[in-house]
């Protein structure tokens, strides 16, 4: 038996009103041994091991930073939307801006959803109104 296998057995029989003589003939080891291992007690607990991180959910991750928490917060009140639905629509209003700037021969084929390869439906919308994939609209 390891010697904290042994702290942690001298420990418990401790606790259970066994004398240091009684603890020694039960692991075969000397008193002192017992005595030794009682006033070190018994070794500090493991620590936990860390829960597994969930994995990574598929979309677009982007970088923690002071001012686009700023420019978020900004937009999600105003549009009274989840910050989500906010960053999507500001991706959408970008893309359209590009788009109408291209030259007037050049495609661009609409953005596909990855899980379904289906195109990202269009939804035109009012003043003040954000849009996500899903078709869910927020005023």
């Amino acid at each position: 038996m390891s010697r904290a296998t042994r702290r942690i057995v001298v420990a418990h029989l401790t606790e259970r009103s066994m004398t240091p003589q009684e603890i020694a003939s039960e692991l075969g080891v000397s008193v002192d041994t017992v005595r030794r291992d009682q006033r070190e007690g018994a070794p500090p607990a493991p620590a936990p091991e860390p829960e597994p991180a969930a994995p990574a959910a598929a979309g677009l991750l982007l970088p923690d930073g002071l001012q686009l928490r700023l420019d978020l917060g900004v937009l999600t009140a105003a549009y009274k939307a989840q910050p989500e639905d906010v960053a999507r629509f500001a991706i959408h209003q970008a893309a359209r801006i590009v788009q109408r700037r291209m030259p007037s021969g050049s495609t661009v084929r609409p953005a596909e959803r990855p899980d379904t390869g289906q195109p990202i439906r269009t939804v035109r919308t009012a003043v003040r109104t954000v849009q996500t994939t899903e078709g869910e609209q927020y005023a």
